[in-house]
């Protein structure tokens, strides 16, 4: 009887030991790019509560949730200040967040 590909013999144990099992290789990244002029999607968990009291402040402004959320976050965020410390390769071509070049 021929046996299927990739099976073991009988008797053979069909699996590997722990303590001789490689460690999954690490896994690098590159730094993600900054996202100018784009919408990126978020999600976040709240309370039922908390919730509620998001839709009903949405509806008496005539916003949708998603309007008033970015609305309160970006009020919120008024004063953080994002440096990005990544060196460039053509530093007269970098871009400020608002859409006009830093050597204006």
């Amino acid at each position: 009887m021929e046996e299927a590909r990739g099976s073991y013999p009988a008797g053979f144990p069909n699996h590997v030991p722990e303590n001789l099992r490689m460690p999954p290789a690490p896994r690098t990244r590159k730094s993600a790019a900054p996202h100018v002029g784009r919408s990126v999607k978020a999600s976040l968990l709240v309370d039922v509560e908390t919730h509620a009291r998001w839709a009903a402040a949405a509806s008496l402004r005539g916003m949708t949730n998603n309007a008033f959320a970015v609305e309160a976050l970006k009020e919120a965020l008024r004063g953080i200040i994002v440096v990005d410390r990544r060196k460039t390769a053509n530093p007269d071509s970098e871009k400020v967040s608002d859409g006009t070049s830093s050597q204006d």
